[in-house]
């Protein structure tokens, strides 16, 4: 059955429409009728379109930006240069916004930070929020900024030049290079935003932007929080992992490393938490190299009580060798921070591990991208078994007979049921193309008979650099259709969807007729919120 979009020609004056502002109805030389979603024919709408600059390692996201859930979802996505953008599912402009720093410092350096999307107020609209600024020191800002939805208004700004200078502790870096979690902590509406920030510090902000309380790390943060239920009180905490350096004159001494935490979100009678201090913390797990990853909250061992962390690392220690520590995951106990196991990696890497049931037994997997190291060549995707640590299946992932040895950097998998048997399927994105695995064996899933002409040899080719991108998967028009949702990583910028992908690798269900296709982990930091955790 055919379905069909509504689109009718119309003139948009500059005014509306060249990057000032665009409101949902007048952009882009068409009018939107906000027809149903089952009334599209995705084949009929365009599948790219420019963005201002690359992504660098920003993606995008999902949301509901008109309170409408009948035409599908939208996209927002962000670009290096401070653009943050927000296109229907056919990719008309909704509007264009930018962040504080969009006018100051590199135009490729100044995003690189994840929107997320979370309602902030209450009014039936998905709002984003975003971190920016630049690694390093520069004289430029940092933060995070809550745009509205509906127009992309700023809603608030939190800028950590002026809370430094107001809470007087010196900084010269200011950047958010991580992606801000967002959760409603108790289920009634009490919403938090948390990140770490180059300042040293991790922050949680109220859902107007105020500082519910803020704690200094000591040392950098690169990594992107989670939000998780852990000891089953019915109240989200707050999981962050942070740098740090080996300091003598401190008692007790600290070690090149990094440092894991979980923490209360509850508001606090101080809003400054001071490194080390009693009480500020519920727990925290001092491990050997930078924590560059992200860390990921998850049911992966049944025999282990309450949830677990799994966690990479990052490459830094020691500095004075290329032979760096941290080729590991570990798995952590999320009630009290004692690490359960170790699984050793080829290599140590900021990527970030996917969760999922890849083999329809009802227990997830997780699934890790790593670089080449040391006995291996070329770059790997890997899922293990969390409670033996075991490898399940390892691929060595290749584009036209070519392997990126640094693939990796703050990446992560995607994890959905593309073909339709129940169980996870795997994909990656890999120089300029998006990988589907069968998750029970780690073969290429290949393309259905009748496959659309975006699978080839069970690829989807993207024709843009993904080295720095996660693939989203989405059902953008609420029918269990899947599609596949990137984002140029250098380079020119470009968005690219790909619709119905679905219909590459499966049929439809025999019972229903309808698709029954599941997302477990949708791409970088699982979910809309950017929450971690599955």
């Amino acid at each position: 059955m055919f379905r069909f979009l509504i689109v009718f020609p119309f003139l948009c004056p500059v005014l509306f429409c060249s990057g000032l502002f665009c409101s949902g109805l007048f952009c882009s030389g068409f009018f939107y009728s906000g027809a149903l979603a089952q009334d599209i024919d995705e084949r009929r709408l365009p599948s790219a379109i420019n963005l201002s600059n690359n992504s660098s390692f920003s993606n995008p996201v999902v949301a509901n930006l008109d309170g409408d859930l009948t035409n599908g979802s939208e996209i927002v996505v962000a670009s290096s240069d401070g653009n943050v953008q927000a296109f229907t599912n056919a990719l008309i402009p909704i509007w264009n916004s930018s962040t504080p720093n969009s006018n100051c410092g590199s135009a490729g350096n100044r995003v690189h930070s994840s929107p997320a999307v979370f309602d902030l107020n209450n009014d039936g609209i998905d709002d984003v929020i975003i971190g920016y600024g630049a690694p390093g020191r520069d004289r430029c800002d940092g933060g995070v900024v809550a745009l509205n939805g509906r127009d992309g208004a700023t809603l608030w700004n939190f800028g950590l030049k002026a809370f430094g200078k107001k809470e007087k502790f010196g900084s010269m870096l200011y950047g958010v290079f991580g992606t801000p979690a967002v959760a409603d902590t108790d289920s009634r509406g009490d919403i938090a935003i948390g990140f770490g920030a180059y300042d040293r510090n991790v922050y949680l902000l109220n859902s107007n932007g105020t500082v519910r309380w803020y704690y200094n790390a000591a040392d950098t943060s690169w990594s992107s929080p989670a939000f998780a239920d852990i000891n089953a009180d019915g109240r989200k905490e707050l999981i962050a992992a942070t740098d740090i350096s080996g300091n003598k004159r401190l008692k007790p001494i600290t070690k090149d490393g990094g440092i894991l935490y979980a923490f209360d979100t509850k508001t606090r009678q101080g809003k400054r938490v001071g490194f080390r201090q009693k009480g500020g913390f519920i727990w925290k797990q001092e491990l050997d190299q930078v924590l560059f990853s992200a860390p990921v909250v998850a049911e992966l061992d049944s025999t282990n009580p309450g949830l677990e962390i799994a966690i990479a690392s990052g490459c830094f220690f020691p500095q004075n060798s290329s032979d760096k520590r941290g080729k590991w995951i570990k798995i952590v106990s999320a009630t009290n921070g004692s690490v359960l196991r170790t699984i050793s990696t080829p290599a140590c890497t900021s990527s970030s591990v996917a969760v999922g049931d890849l083999f329809g037994l009802g227990k997830n997997s997780i699934v890790h991208i790593s670089p080449s190291g040391v006995g291996q060549a070329q770059s790997t995707v890997t899922a293990y078994n969390p409670v033996s640590g075991e490898s399940q299946w390892i691929v060595v992932p290749t584009v036209n007979g070519r392997n990126d040895r640094f693939f990796g950097s703050f990446q992560t998998p995607s994890i959905a049921d593309l073909d339709g048997n129940g169980v996870g399927d795997v994909l990656v994105s890999h120089i300029g193309a998006v990988l589907a695995f069968k998750g029970d064996s780690g073969g290429k899933l290949n393309c259905a008979v009748g496959a659309l002409s975006s699978c080839k040899n069970g690829e989807i080719p993207t024709d843009i650099n993904l080295s720095r991108n996660s693939p989203l998967v989405a059902d953008l028009y609420g029918d269990g259709r899947l599609s596949v949702i990137v984002s140029q990583s250098s380079g020119r910028g470009t968005l690219k969807v790909f619709r119905d992908v679905t219909n590459n690798y499966t049929s439809v269900s025999p019972l229903t007729g309808r698709f029954v296709n599941r997302i477990w982990w949708n791409g970088w930091r699982g979910d809309s919120a950017r929450s971690g955790s599955l």
